[in-house]
């Protein structure tokens, strides 16, 4: 969708890996003419907006804004008024465990244990409205769920 709305990205921008049905929809795009960004986004849209979106859609990551350089564009500037002192992060955040779950799960069991949290979750709505006495521990989500 971004292809068809900005068009083909520079050639420069495309010396990455893609996936190869994502290498066919943007070439196939080199043959189109992109609608603009602008046209997709409210008249009173600020330029300020604007830039931001654009700097968020370049193509080739290593080109792409940084989330700090976004965090601070001047965009985000009244939020960052409002929120006094900004909360950080000590350690980068590890999402190396997405990688190892391709290869521990399947889709199909993917798709169960997903249907297993909702259904302990809702479970657990549905009991925390019936409790005055403590809470629900995990505990007891797992075995009411076990016993199901």
């Amino acid at each position: 969708m971004i292809v068809k709305v900005l068009g083909c990205p520079p050639i420069e921008q495309l010396g990455f890996p893609v996936h190869q049905l994502a290498g066919k929809t943007i070439m196939d795009a080199r043959k189109k003419n992109p609608k603009g960004l602008k046209r997709k986004l409210p008249d009173d849209t600020s330029q300020k907006a604007f830039d931001l979106l654009s700097k968020m859609l370049i193509m080739k990551p290593e080109d792409r804004i940084t989330v700090n350089e976004a965090l601070e564009h001047p965009y985000l500037a009244d939020l960052h008024a409002q929120m006094g002192v900004e909360p950080s992060c000590s350690e980068v955040f590890d999402s190396d465990f997405e990688e190892r779950m391709k290869y521990t799960y399947n889709a199909q069991r993917l798709k169960e244990l997903m249907y297993q949290e909702v259904q302990e979750y809702k479970f657990f709505l549905e009991n925390k409205n019936h409790q005055n006495l403590g809470t629900t521990t995990e505990m007891d989500i797992t075995d009411a769920s076990m016993n199901a």
